[in-house]
């Protein structure tokens, strides 16, 4: 019975990272490690469960599975989950069945099964963490300390050039800050929204609340700025620096400072962390 408990642990667990891999997912790991546990405990006590109980294990798993992965936007961004899913679980389980058909026994009942599987996890793991080392040096995420009220909170931060929103009255500069940190931004006492900025998008116009920071540090460097705070997941970094918060095309003291500002290129049309797409951004002003 271990065994196959084991190996139902690594097969779960490698179908979880496989549907996060193709699904380009990051993954909630309490959450993750919970529901693989769980499927397990499911997968090993279904042979000796009775009849109805089989009928409700497998009508309700695959979906609470999906709904657990990660926090999902809308209904097709589930099904498309729950489709990928289902399909690495034939796919793996049609692999198995195959495998033991050719060699005259059940794998299910040997470790050699769950090795393998724990292979394929670590693999799976290590593409992950691959492409998420290229993503990072191709985009340069550093790390930012925001200062507000008081109170610092570090942060890792995308040097984006396209990034120009600025504050009129002020001649501030703005950053984005995904929908993570202004929540932890909203919860610092004295911390206000003091105004919004508006940017165009293809579906409309999206209107952003902006709050005054003490001041955001970049490599040893201090820049007074405000925070336009989001509703949106940020895959890899938790806010978006204005182009003249690091050394870029324009320095700390760029006199550049139009009234009409472009929205930063990473929030024209990036995907966010769960897959969500809110359109390209033409043009934002404060």
């Amino acid at each position: 019975m271990e065994v196959v408990f084991l190996n139902n642990l690594a097969m779960d667990a490698l179908i979880v990272a496989l549907t996060l891999t193709l699904r380009r997912r990051r993954a909630r790991r309490f959450v993750c490690t919970l529901a693989v546990v769980l499927a397990a405990v499911a997968a090993t006590a279904y042979a000796v469960v009775p009849a109805w109980a089989k009928v409700v294990t497998a009508v309700v798993l695959a979906p609470a599975i999906s709904l657990a992965l990660h926090r999902l936007r809308n209904f097709v961004d589930y099904i498309t989950t729950l489709a990928v899913l289902v399909g690495a679980t034939f796919a793996l389980g049609g692999t198995v069945y195959g495998i033991s058909y050719l060699v005259g026994f059940d794998l299910r009942g040997y470790p050699i099964l769950g090795i393998c599987a724990a292979a394929g996890f670590v693999a799976a793991l290590a593409v992950r963490a691959f492409a998420a080392s290229r993503g990072k040096a191709a985009r340069r995420i550093l790390n930012a300390v925001i200062s507000v009220c008081g109170a610092e909170i570090t942060v890792t931060a995308l040097c984006d050039s396209g990034n120009t929103l600025t504050d009129i009255a002020s001649g501030l500069p703005v950053l984005i800050a995904s929908r993570e940190l202004s929540q932890r931004l909203r919860c610092v006492e004295g911390a206000r929204v003091e105004g919004f900025v508006e940017a165009a998008t293809v579906g409309g116009q999206l209107s952003l609340p902006i709050m005054r920071l003490g001041g955001v540090t970049v490599d040893g460097r201090s820049t007074q700025a405000y925070a336009a705070l989001t509703e949106r997941r940020f895959d890899g970094y938790e806010a978006i620096l204005q182009n003249t918060m690091f050394d870029g095309d324009r320095g700390p003291h760029s006199a550049d400072r139009s009234v009409k500002r472009r929205a930063p290129r990473a929030m024209r049309g990036a995907e966010s962390a769960n897959g969500a797409r809110d359109g390209d951004i033409k043009e934002g002003k404060v």
